[in-house]
């Protein structure tokens, strides 16, 4: 059957001025991803890469980064990289519009966001590689060699443009080949729903719907148990990930028969809302007279399990818990009790309706996609990646689903600069600067030579980092609404004896004793350094420390280099909050950045490195040894990682002190 669109073109040839292809760009619907290798023989200056005339671009800007751009009547503001291109390298390209932000990434990392909602002007003309044809303001003609240029009628997320980077490799938290579910052992595409090093069930949903036909008027169940859908008045659209199914408001729904009816179940999608629906009650999923998921005016989420002869279960989120306009992850779980999770978050629910007695048990009835069929309740946008599955997902399954498992709180510190602290996770949670009036007092840049919080900070684990003074310096970051279960950061201390971070003023808090990594208020948790269970730091040079527990904690007071009056001396990178317990195999992962391998901090250049051997997946292939130039080391000074390779086991890395 058809997916979703996506033209590749496999070319390494020398550019000066090609019309190499054209595509159909559907006319008013704007979602695109571009993505294409360029390795420039010339100048990099105001060079065309990509051009579609008077509609949208590729280009270097007048210094060499790379900028992306349409066209709606007039050119609007350019989406423009933080990072330059060079004469003579590879360089991957890739831009990305979802309606809303204008995305461009360099070599898998996102180097720019350019907030947007226009509509791109549909041409007929021609896509060219290399050059820009449009009549004001074009770009030069680009010199060098292309390859693999992609395009894709949706907008690729973060994983799947790093993806295209790394040639079908993308980030995920530890993703693997195999995985446990609960005592059994899959493969293949069954590993999809299981978290690394986790042994919770994680079977397959029993329907599952990928809505990337694009075509005809069925939608096809991809779990296996043949439960197709028969659409009527629904439109194919572009989804969240590829196709999707485009509702009125108006009576378009898309049905089944099935007698599948279970309790304790998980329904997952994703929604894009353009209203809240019929008389402000957009259906979601409804299994006649069993259950319904729906929106309600304000920007709730609503669980009802229906009374079919008495009255109805309803539960609801907070006012404006959804968002019109953009896409929203939705999840309930354990749905004779019902959690709710938006955007792998879990949201705080109230009961509104309590019926008396036991509900009856129901007839075998239709499920609808859409619509409430015989009342009030069509939905009014997008819907995609429908999920039902047999058992209550956990919140960490919840997390790898909605996004393989990526932090809800990043920072990073590579501002460089000012005193708002940015949270990289997307959910905007910025913390604020705060330094005393003594000690450093200055707030400085990276570039500046004065004594200040960001020069002092300038050499990071990865890129620049937060420095403390120790004295009164600290990031506010307040009430996150956040329930948190593990924590991770590179710390860079000058003492024996720190206080690190605060969840919520004072009862929970990691701190440095004797050396000794400290989590109190934390129930059974687990310590990692350098992604080995333990607790001591050796030495005071870059270590990476993750605190996971499986109690949530409510983080409602966050600081990061304060834990009441006392205060933190040294460096810290990479913050992150999860809110979810991590598996030991996401521990690795944490620590090596997302890598394919693991390493260890300290080892010094041309030292034999004598350990356990460890696959991508985590499972240990025995001990050996590894000298610089057997496989190689990867890394700075103080960072360096020794790759090699086995028959058994590819791209591993050995790991210090097994």
């Amino acid at each position: 059957m058809p997916q979703k669109l996506k033209l590749t073109i496999h070319l390494a040839i020398i550019l000066f001025s090609l019309g190499l292809v054209s595509y159909a760009h559907a006319a008013n619907s704007s979602l695109f991803s571009l993505s294409i290798w360029v390795n420039p023989s010339s100048s990099v200056a105001s060079k065309a890469i990509i051009g579609k005339a008077e509609e949208m671009r590729i280009a270097t800007d007048a210094t060499g980064h790379p900028l992306c751009q349409i066209k709606s009547t007039t050119w609007q503001t350019a989406v423009v990289s933080s990072e330059k291109i060079a004469v003579g390298a590879w360089a991957h390209i890739a831009c990305t519009y979802d309606l809303s932000s204008l995305r461009i990434y360099v070599n898998g990392e996102l180097v720019g966001t350019q907030a947007l909602t226009a509509v791109a002007d549909d041409t007929s003309a021609l896509v060219k590689i290399g050059k820009d044809d449009s009549a004001s303001t074009p770009y030069g003609v680009l010199a060098g060699l292309v390859d693999e240029f992609k395009f894709f009628n949706f907008a690729l997320n973060a994983d799947e443009v790093k993806q295209e980077y790394n040639g079908g490799a993308a980030f995920t938290m530890g993703a693997a080949t195999s995985a446990n579910n609960n005592g059994t052992t899959v493969t293949g595409a069954s590993t999809e729903y299981c978290v690394p090093g986790d042994t919770a069930i994680c079977t397959k949903p029993v329907i599952e719907l990928k809505m990337d036909e694009m075509t005809d008027g069925t939608v096809y169940d991809a779990s296996g148990n043949g439960i197709n859908w028969t659409i009527s008045g629904a439109s194919w659209a572009n989804g969240k990930y590829g196709g999707g199914l485009g509702f009125d408001g108006n009576n378009d729904y898309v049905e089944t028969i099935s007698t599948l009816y279970a309790t304790g179940d998980t329904i997952s999608a994703w929604i894009y809302l353009r209203g809240y629906g019929e008389n402000n009650v957009g259906t979601i999923l409804q299994q006649e007279y069993v259950n319904r998921l729906r929106i309600s005016s304000s920007g709730e989420l609503v669980f009802e399990i229906l009374g079919y002869t008495i009255a109805n279960d309803l539960w609801s989120t907070p006012d404006n818990s959804l968002v019109l306009n953009k896409w929203n992850h939705v999840v309930v779980t354990n749905l004779a009790n019902p959690n709710f999770y938006i955007n792998g978050i879990k949201i705080a629910v109230t009961q509104d309706t309590v019926h008396s007695g036991a509900h009856p048990a129901p007839p075998d009835g239709t499920w609808i996609i859409g619509d409430n069929k015989n009342y009030t309740g069509s939905f009014n946008g997008v819907i995609d990646d429908i999920k039902v599955y047999g058992y209550a997902r956990t919140p960490a399954q919840i997390a790898w689903g909605y996004n393989r498992g990526k932090p809800v709180a990043e920072y990073r510190f590579d501002e460089c600069g000012g005193s708002v602290i940015h949270d990289e996770s997307g959910i905007g949670l910025n913390g604020t600067l705060s330094l005393g009036a003594s000690g450093v007092t200055a707030v400085g840049t990276c570039a500046s030579s004065s004594n200040s919080f960001w020069y002092n900070g300038r050499a990071g684990k990865n890129n620049s980092s937060a420095s403390f003074d120790g004295t009164n310096d600290y990031i506010d970051v307040g009430d996150t609404n956040l329930n948190i279960n593990a924590v991770s950061f590179w710390i860079k201390q000058d003492y024996l004896d720190s206080n690190i971070i605060d969840l919520d003023g004072g009862t929970h808090k990691i701190t440095l004793s004797n050396g000794v990594i400290t989590a109190t208020g934390f129930s059974t948790s687990s310590i990692y350094i350098d992604g080995e269970i333990k607790a001591t730091l050796p030495d005071n040079v870059w270590h990476h420390v993750l605190v996971t527990t499986a109690t949530a904690i409510d983080a409602n007071n966050f600081d990061i280099g304060r834990i009441g009056t006392d205060y933190f001396s040294g460096q810290l990178d990479e913050v992150k909050l999860y809110n979810y317990a991590l598996t030991a195999v996401q521990a690795k992962t944490d620590f090596s950045g997302g890598a394919v391998g693991f390493g260890y901090s300290g080892i010094v250049s041309g030292a034999a490195l004598v350990g356990q051997v460890v696959c991508g997946d985590g499972v240990v292939q025995g001990s050996e040894e590894c000298e610089c130039g057997v496989g190689g080391w990867s890394g700075s000074i103080g960072d360096l990682w020794c790759y090699y390779s086995l028959s058994e086991c590819d791209n591993c890395v050995y790991i210090s002190g097994a």
